[in-house]
């Protein structure tokens, strides 16, 4: 090889004098500005729209009110832990009544909110009927503002500079999850589709069939370790998303008390209830996970004593086993059966009674 090709050669580019790449700089982050101005504008109004036409009565729940037209006078409503554990086929045989006596409207993250809107949306159907109402810690906790957990309900209430404030920036994807869910339910402003024929068929009811699994421990004085349905380490309960950052004085708190005071003279009865969680050691031990459970028991006793509805806070099934729940806070459907009969004997009623 010559020594010509050995040659490294080096090209230099001539750097552009500094007044223009000053300009260039000025240029580019007034781009940025005004792209992110007319971003946060259009975000901005994506919001507003979306508060505009949100209804608080979303799809899941809407095709469940479908189950009204079997005239029930017991209807079983509130989030998941009611979804998925309350057996209302089951407890009309219980009570020695016809099949569609009693309903399960629960869907997950359905709040007292969303319950008031639907009972005055059929006040007449609702008129003697005995309500029952799960409540669950998040319910009423400010410091959870991840989607789901901060109900659309609340934040369609909320001003557009408390949104921007309780969400920006570490949870801009709940408020993008309340955008959605808004334009998803108004495409259906015409009419809710058909309840699926399996929930139908059991009015209502969605039980989960897996369990909690206990793992052994692999060495000697390790604990022991528990997994959900879904093969999902339980644990650790003081960051659990119920009481994660537990703040229960702010807006959900009132929002909640609010729309059950509301509820209230719109039934015939109104029972609330704070259903159990699995009896899994490290979370019974727990002096941080107590103290906050009782202070939710203490807040729901508030409410119960200024609104006038009945509350029913549970501890503790002695039937209800490990084996009976599908995580930590659901009873799986083995369970359901043991927690509907429960449910109904600690409500007052008995076999063959009626909802008087």
């Amino acid at each position: 090889m010559s020594r010509a090709f050995a040659r490294t050669v080096v090209c230099h580019r001539a750097l552009l004098p500094r007044h223009v790449r000053l300009v260039a700089l000025r240029w580019a982050l007034v781009t940025c500005a005004l792209t992110a101005a007319i971003s946060s504008i259009l975000f901005a109004c994506l919001l507003l729209a979306a508060v505009r036409i949100h209804d608080d009565v979303g799809l899941q729940m809407g095709s469940k009110l479908q189950l009204l037209e079997h005239n029930p006078q017991i209807v079983f409503a509130g989030d998941s832990r009611t979804q998925e554990q309350v057996d209302p086929v089951l407890a009309a045989k219980l009570l020695g009544k016809p099949f569609g006596y009693a309903i399960n409207i629960g869907v997950p993250g359905e709040d007292p909110i969303a319950i008031l809107a639907a009972v005055n949306r059929h006040l007449e159907q609702f008129r003697h009927v005995d309500l029952i109402v799960n409540l669950s810690p998040y319910n009423i906790n400010d410091g959870i503002k991840k989607d789901f957990f901060y109900p659309s309900t609340v934040i369609a209430r909320l001003g557009l500079l408390q949104q921007m404030r309780i969400f920006l920036p570490s949870h801009i994807d709940t408020l993008v999850w309340f955008i959605q869910d808004a334009f998803l339910d108004a495409s259906y402003q015409h009419g809710f589709p058909r309840l699926r024929s399996e929930p139908a068929s059991q009015l209502g009811f969605e039980p989960i069939p897996g369990r909690i699994v206990v793992e052994q421990p692999s060495a000697a004085g390790a604990p022991q370790r528990y997994r959900d349905f879904l093969g999902s380490l339980v644990g650790p309960f003081e960051g659990h998303p119920y009481y994660r950052d537990w703040q229960p004085s702010g807006i959900k708190a009132q929002s909640v008390k609010t729309a059950l005071c509301a509820l209230r003279p719109l039934v015939k009865r109104l029972f609330v209830v704070l259903p159990p969680w699995a009896p899994i050691q490290p979370l019974v031990h727990s002096s941080v996970w107590r103290d906050r459970d009782a202070e939710f028991e203490h807040i729901a006793t508030t409410f119960a004593k200024d609104c006038h509805f009945d509350l029913l806070p549970i501890a503790n099934v002695d039937n209800l086993a490990i084996e009976h729940f599908s995580d930590e806070t659901h009873v799986n459907k083995l369970g359901a059966t043991i927690y509907t009969s429960y449910l109904l004997g600690r409500l007052g009623y008995r076999t063959g009674d009626d909802a008087s």
